[in-house]
């Protein structure tokens, strides 16, 4: 059997709807079967072949996932800033919840205690992480799960604090009435 069929075989067995966004690592431990100077060469013909999609520099999708596009964003922030504390937050939960009126379709912000900066994931959207020293303990009773994107998400008067904190210019697009009610 030709390595990509059987990795892609593997692939089939080892994804589901809740583990389908690989890191390059986690793919690399999926073939010990091959040499590794042949795992690059496997991987970027998994990609040629339509077997993986490329989130961004060394997060790939398995393309035969049946799953919803939206939560690839989410699922590829956590491979990201895996070993760091993170959350959503900023204007992503402030537009889910009305808040702010400007639309931000693909695009995820994100706490994190890892370093900021602004990742391109093409077709998937954009997630920008912003690099927070805060102690969660202290947060941690604004923060609770988000069931669909599998990650800790700060409540709306959290996230309006973490605008002010970042020193957001977005922070303007809130009215008055709703900073009132958004204080801490």
């Amino acid at each position: 059997m030709q390595p990509i069929v059987k990795f892609e075989k593997i692939l089939e067995d080892f994804s589901s709807n809740e583990h389908f966004v690989y890191s390059k690592a986690d793919l690399r431990n999926l073939l010990p079967f091959i040499t590794d100077s042949n795992k690059n060469m496997i991987l970027s013909r998994c990609v040629s072949k339509h077997i993986l999609t490329r989130v961004c520099k060394g997060v790939y999708v398995f393309a035969k996932a049946e799953t919803e596009k939206s939560t690839v964003l989410y699922r590829t922030a956590a491979k990201l800033r895996a070993g760091c504390m993170s959350y959503i937050s900023l204007e992503t939960v402030l537009c889910e919840h009305s808040i702010i009126s400007q639309q931000m379709p693909s695009y995820l912000t994100i706490m994190t205690t890892g370093r900021s900066g602004t990742i391109d994931c093409g077709q998937f959207g954009t997630i920008e992480f912003v690099h927070t020293a805060k102690d969660f303990s202290k947060i941690y009773d604004n923060l609770f799960i988000d069931s669909g994107a599998k990650m800790l998400k700060a409540n709306p008067a959290q996230a309006y604090q973490d605008m002010i904190d970042a020193k957001r210019t977005t922070v303007d697009l809130i009215d008055g009435s709703a900073k009132k009610e958004l204080a801490l």
